[in-house]
């Protein structure tokens, strides 16, 4: 194989993956972005993740359930 017909086939192989990705993960990913954005307020949210809140280890704790 000559080094244009590797490098062809490894970008063939890369669209062939990200094509993939998109559709089995950034695609629903979106909806279900979209579907929390629709019920958690805006209000709960900033409550979780705004300026106000110092980074101590009792924010940290408060932070972690919230974020995972």
């Amino acid at each position: 194989m000559t080094f244009m017909a590797v490098l062809q086939s490894g970008i063939n192989e890369l669209l062939e993956y990200l094509s993939a990705h998109v559709l089995t993960c950034l695609v629903p990913a979106f909806f279900i972005a979209g579907g929390i954005a629709v019920v958690v307020s805006t209000g709960a949210v900033l409550k979780y993740f705004g300026p106000r809140l110092l980074s101590t280890w009792l924010t940290v704790w408060l932070r972690f359930p919230a974020l995972s």
